[in-house]
């Protein structure tokens, strides 16, 4: 069995220690981190049995497989520091944002890989989008995809696709809680103080939970029906047909989604791609 070792125990480190752990991909005994706080390390070895390490290079020297889950600022540093325990038998695999592929090697002298998680993993759901270096090989590539396949769905994209991808699946937990929270204030203040926006927000909520089921298991009868994935019809397309009939009440509202929302998205997605290009100039700077 692989060795694991996480430099940086913030929510991203202490989530994969923790579902790594869960799934049995390794056992307490073969995982081991360290953090610039030792009461959030110490808090967390105790709760799950592993090993806290006193530095960096002492989770590098233990480990076959080194996750680092740190800020983009500090990733150069903390590689820097880890680099004499570094072999080619090891390897590095990276949750950092925005540092490329092509850094982490060239700090590192070894293979590395980057990964992007969601918060959703910690309920068995989401994606973890991954990405490989040029000429690794299969066997490597096979063994980092069954690392996360017990609380994710590996996606494997080129690097180029990464912050695209970040901001499709690790940021759109939050930003479509921020667009079903506007929706739920809206209705609340339409309908002049009689819905409390407390009431509001719990049963989008409610509703938001049984609508992604729902997709989900249209999503699989698609499937059955078609025999193919990629022919199988879009459940949001099914969806919406079936609840927004044509001129319909919802159908109304669907138009002023249609109508509205690329600009909105748009927006969002801009803003988000600047601040990767900014955090990745800084670190560089």
């Amino acid at each position: 069995m692989k060795t694991v070792g996480i430099i940086g125990t913030g929510h991203i480190g202490s989530l994969l220690a923790k579902k790594l752990i869960e799934t049995a991909v390794v056992g307490p005994r073969e995982l081991c981190a360290a953090n610039r706080s030792p009461e959030k390390l110490n808090k967390l070895a105790g709760e799950l049995g592993i090993t806290p390490c006193k530095d960096n290079i002492g989770v590098a020297e233990a480990s076959d497989i080194i996750f680092v889950c740190v800020r983009p600022a500090e990733a150069k540093a903390v590689i820097a520091e880890i680099k004499p325990a570094l072999t080619p038998q090891k390897l590095i695999i990276s949750t950092v944002s925005d540092v490329k592929l092509a850094d982490l090697k060239a700090w590192s002298g070894i293979d590395c890989v980057r990964i992007i998680p969601s918060v959703t993993s910690e309920y068995d759901r989401g994606v973890m989008v991954i990405s490989f270096p040029d000429g690794i090989g299969d066997a490597v590539k096979e063994s980092v995809m069954r690392l996360f396949e017990g609380f994710s769905t590996p996606y494997v994209a080129a690097e180029e696709n990464i912050s695209a991808l970040s901001d499709l699946t690790s940021s759109s937990p939050a930003i479509i809680a921020a667009v079903i929270q506007e929706f739920a204030k809206a209705a609340a203040e339409k309908s002049n103080g009689r819905i409390p926006l407390s009431d509001a927000e719990e049963l989008i909520r409610e509703t938001l939970f049984g609508t992604a089921v729902l997709l989900d298991k249209l999503s699989q009868r698609s499937t059955l029906q078609s025999g193919n994935t990629a022919d199988a019809r879009s459940p949001f397309d099914v969806l919406i047909g079936s609840v927004a009939t044509k001129g319909g009440i919802t159908a109304e509202g669907v138009i002023a989604v249609r109508e509205t929302a690329p600009e909105l998205y748009e927006k969002v997605l801009t803003n988000m791609q600047n601040k990767h290009k900014k955090v990745e100039r800084s670190f560089k700077e």
